[in-house]
């Protein structure tokens, strides 16, 4: 472990790949949470690309963050977490969450246009729920305190880059799971296409995974 450690700390995240932040996760259950953090700020100086480096380091920070002492850090990951495409809505709830914390209220707001605009596709099926009534709960507040100030976490080219990132993952996803069919060999040709079906089932489970998100989405511009 000695020696992977000493490689990930110079932040190679190429060179480990994925390993990077399986290792930060696993420090993190540990509760080793400076060393956590140290070594997942030096491969996010290197990759600020990479979503899940973002998610352990807002996990991280978060699950230090007595008092509120390190909500703006929190949302700083969080929100990279998302414009770099992850989507599975942790670090989107998270996010509307440390910026409530804040009373940034407009802020939720626009977290939550931008997650229930129909350009933005969670990677399980979700009706989006959650963040109506999130948005719901934040204009409330807002009208209360009588806040008309723009607070913008995503404007209109951070979504454009988010969704855009996270429909070429998808499509790369795919592509992927057809190329492991013809890279595979096979002692029959019935055996090959019942691996096509089975991966085109596959895609096709995702495909119909968005269009009922999609039913449950604001079908307008983004508007931030």
């Amino acid at each position: 472990m000695n020696a992977f450690k000493s490689n990930i700390q110079y932040g190679y995240q190429d060179w480990m790949g994925k390993d990077n932040f399986i290792y930060i996760a696993h420090l993190i259950e540990e509760k080793r949470f400076d060393e956590a953090i140290s070594i997942g700020e030096k491969l996010y100086s290197k990759n600020p690309n990479d979503e899940m480096i973002c998610i352990n380091l807002m996990v991280a920070f978060n699950k230090i963050n007595k008092s509120n002492k390190y909500n703006n850090t929190v949302i700083k990951y969080a929100r990279a977490a998302m414009i770099n495409g992850h989507n599975t809505g942790y670090a989107a709830s998270r996010l509307c969450i440390t910026l409530y914390k804040e009373k940034r209220y407009n802020a939720v707001i626009n977290v939550c246009n931008a997650v229930l605009n129909i350009k933005y596709h969670f990677s399980a099926i979700t009706d989006k729920s959650e963040f109506y009534k999130r948005k719901q709960r934040a204009q409330k507040k807002a009208l209360e305190l009588n806040d008309c100030n723009d607070d913008i976490i995503f404007n209109s080219s951070d979504f454009e880059l988010m969704t855009n990132t996270i429909d070429r993952k998808l499509e790369e996803h795919h592509k992927e799971l057809l190329d492991l069919v013809k890279k595979r060999h096979y002692s029959t040709e019935e055996d090959r296409i019942k691996d096509i079906e089975y991966w085109n089932k596959i895609i096709k489970r995702n495909i119909d995974s968005i269009k009922y998100m999609e039913s449950f989405s604001i079908k307008e511009t983004f508007k931030y």
